[in-house]
């Protein structure tokens, strides 16, 4: 089956937007839709599902991935899935589009979400019914969707921001002079939020992290003490 997951924009120019963790293979570490799809007893995601994770923009919502099979691991909070840490979404400009505010739609079958939903613009709409929803895709929109990510090379990310905004934003430029994208940066966060820490080599910035597992949960904070976040948000 596949689930939707939509993930909100950042609040502001310093909001690093942490999940989902690609380098990784990873969501939920922070505890993004613990109270519906992602809720640590009863979430419905099983084995052999796939995400559909949706990204709001400027008037419109781009559909920037559709993950391998997930993983689910339950008995602990929040609930983690995970898949194969090769595969990277699209970039965020080239990612197709679910529905902007004209009615345009790479995917007709959305436009049963929009029926009946008492909102301004058709953005808001799919918003109100997709933000908090832990049912599965619709048959007609889940076969819109494989059909339109089985075609050949499609492009890919090289760094999360780019998942997030158009590589001209001001918060994905704010990104990349902060550090946000670079390997040890992304290693520290997912540590942070997992307590698995990763090794990289320092010689190469995109060499892909090997996960040390068996880290607590404070290794982040005893590997720099200023850095300890509570889950409070999704970031």
């Amino acid at each position: 089956m596949l689930y939707f997951v939509y993930l909100r924009r950042p609040s502001g120019d310093s909001d690093l937007r942490r999940d989902p963790f690609w380098e990784f293979g990873s969501f939920g570490q922070t505890g993004c839709h613990r109270t519906n799809l992602m809720h640590p007893t009863s979430s419905p995601l099983t084995i052999g599902d796939r995400l559909v994770f949706l990204q709001g923009g400027s008037s419109e919502i781009r559909v920037v991935g559709l993950t391998p099979p997930i993983a689910v691991k339950r008995g602990q909070k929040p609930l983690n899935v995970t898949w194969d840490r090769a595969y990277r979404p699209l970039p965020y400009a080239m990612a197709p589009v679910l529905m902007d505010n004209s009615g345009y739609t790479d995917f007709p079958a959305v436009a049963r979400i929009l029926e009946n939903t008492n909102r301004t613009t058709n953005c808001a709409k799919v918003a109100s019914r997709l933000r908090s929803r832990s049912s599965p895709v619709n048959w007609d929109l889940q076969e819109q969707l494989l059909k339109w990510f089985s075609q050949d090379s499609l492009p890919t990310i090289s760094h999360y921001l780019e998942a997030i905004d158009m590589v001209e934003s001001k918060w994905v430029q704010n990104g990349l002079a902060a550090g946000w994208a670079s390997p040890q940066e992304r290693a520290l966060r997912f540590a942070e939020a997992s307590g698995v820490y990763s090794d990289f080599i320092e010689s190469d910035e995109q060499a892909l992290p090997t996960a040390r597992i068996g880290a607590t949960r404070n290794s982040c904070e005893l590997a720099d003490p200023q850095r300890k976040k509570l889950r409070t948000r999704c970031r």
